[in-house]
C-alpha cells in the first residue's frame, strides 16, 4: 500500500494577498474584485471560497495575519526576509507596471490544560502523541452525513477549537479545503461514549503548488493587473501544550498594458508572393524552405 502524503493549502493568506493588491491597484479592498482566466480551480475558488473567506480575514489581529503589496520583488523579498520566510519572489522590471504582494498567517493556541504526552501505534510503527481528556479541552463529538469517521472537537485557551476527524484517502494540496467543507457542512453532534482522544504529534513543512492562481486579474484606473507568480509555504506543529500554523504566500503581478496579441508564427517553409495594383498576377513566386533562412545582410548590395 503506497504511504500517503500530508498535504493542504493556506486559503487566507492567498486571499489577504488578492486584497492587499486591490488596495494597491486602486481599489478600496472591501470586496474581492478579481477574475479568472479559467473556470476550474480559479472559478472554484473565486466563486466557492473567497466570499466566505474574505469577509473572515478582518478576526485576525495584526500579529496573526499581516501582508503587504508593493510595487517591486526587491520590497516583497526584504519584508519576507524580516518576517522569517524563505519565500522569495523572482524580480521583475521597475518601471511602474509590477506589483507584489504577500501575507503572512501565524496563529498558535494553546490547550486549556497540558495534555498527557504518549506513544500510538500506526500500522506497526510507533509515534509521538497526546491524549486529550475533558479537562484538557476535549469537548465534544460530532459524526458527518457523508464521512463514517467521529469527529473529535478541542477547545482551546483563546476561544478557537480544533478538529480531528481520521481519513484514509489520497487528496492533493487543492482537494483538502473542499473536503474538511463538505465535513463541516454535515456535522451533528453526536454521544458516542468517546472520553478522550489521541492524536498524533506533529511537525509539518509544505510547500503547495499555488500554481493554479496565475491568471488571475483585477482591473481599475491603474490598469489591468495579472498574477504571473505565486509560491507558498506552510508550518504546522502541534503536540501536548497545543498547536502553531504558519502560512506564507507571495505572489507577483504584472500590469496588462494592452490585449494579449495573438502572432502568427512562421515556424517552418513557407510561401510568399508579391501583388502590385493593376496587374492580375503576382510577380514574385516562392516557396522559401529552411535552407533559405538567413539574414541576406544590406539589400541594395545584394547580387
Amino acid at each position: 500500500m503506497k504511504a500517503m502524503k500530508s498535504c493542504g493549502m493556506g486559503l487566507f493568506t492567498i486571499a489577504d494577498c488578492l486584497r492587499s493588491g486591490t488596495v494597491f491597484a486602486g481599489g478600496d479592498g472591501r470586496r474581492p474584485d478579481w477574475s479568472s482566466a479559467t473556470e476550474n480551480k480559479q472559478g472554484q475558488f473565486l466563486q466557492g471560497l473567497l466570499p466566505s473567506i474574505y469577509p473572515c480575514l478582518g478576526h485576525f489581529n495584526e500579529k496573526e495575519l499581516r501582508g503587504i503589496a508593493r510595487a517591486t520583488a526587491e520590497e516583497i523579498n526584504a519584508w519576507l526576509e524580516e518576517n522569517g520566510s524563505p519565500l522569495r519572489l523572482e524580480p521583475w522590471t521597475n518601471d511602474g507596471n509590477g506589483m507584489g504582494m504577500a501575507s503572512i498567517l501565524d496563529v498558535t493556541v494553546e490547550w486549556p490544560v497540558v495534555c498527557q504526552p504518549g506513544r500510538v501505534e500506526v500500522e506497526g510503527v510507533l509515534y509521538p502523541s497526546f491524549t486529550a481528556k475533558r479537562k484538557n479541552g476535549f469537548s465534544e463529538v460530532f459524526q458527518a452525513k457523508h464521512h463514517s469517521e467521529p469527529v473529535a472537537r478541542m477547545e482551546t485557551k483563546n476561544g478557537d477549537s480544533v478538529y480531528f476527524t481520521r481519513w484514509n484517502r489520497a487528496l492533493n494540496d487543492e482537494d483538502v479545503p473542499f473536503v474538511i467543507a463538505e465535513i463541516r457542512e454535515n456535522l451533528e453532534s453526536s454521544d458516542q461514549g468517546f472520553t478522550g482522544v489521541v492524536v498524533p504529534m506533529v511537525d509539518l513543512t509544505l510547500e503547495p503548488d499555488i500554481s493554479w492562481t496565475i491568471g488571475l486579474s483585477t482591473s481599475f484606473a491603474s490598469g489591468k493587473w495579472v498574477v504571473v507568480q505565486a509560491k507558498q509555504r506552510i508550518r504546522f506543529g502541534m503536540n501536548q501544550f497545543g498547536a502553531r500554523a504558519r502560512e506564507e504566500t507571495a505572489m507577483g503581478c504584472l500590469k496588462s498594458m494592452a490585449p494579449m496579441e495573438k502572432i502568427l508564427i512562421l515556424d517552418g517553409p513557407f510561401l510568399c508572393w508579391f501583388e502590385r495594383p493593376g496587374i492580375s498576377f503576382p510577380y514574385v513566386n516562392l516557396l522559401c524552405a529552411p535552407d533559405c533562412f538567413k539574414d541576406p545582410g544590406d539589400l541594395a548590395a545584394m547580387r
